[in-house]
């Protein structure tokens, strides 16, 4: 299940994906395609899985993962899909 505008074919504008229980599974911005600004996935609890940033869809700034008490497990930082840093 999800939610999102189309324009000229492409997505665009927020998107929401949601698992079964209603819940968000993911949800980010789209430019006619690309993604856009912030990114984040969820755990079927609620709390966020990842949060990565995105600019022409292509990673940029920091990619964090986390676990499901929503502990910050792993950090990375992205500059134009490449792995700049990781701690």
């Amino acid at each position: 299940m999800y939610t999102g505008n189309i324009k000229n074919g492409k997505n665009h504008g927020q998107w929401i994906w949601y698992f079964p229980n209603g819940k968000k599974k993911m949800e980010g911005l789209f430019n006619l395609g690309s993604r856009e600004g912030k990114w984040r996935t969820y755990y079927q609890n609620g709390n966020i899985k990842t949060e990565s940033f995105y600019v022409d869809d292509k990673l940029n700034g920091f990619s964090n993962t986390f676990n499901e008490k929503n502990q910050l497990i792993s950090s990375s930082y992205f500059k134009n899909d490449s792995l700049v840093k990781k701690p």
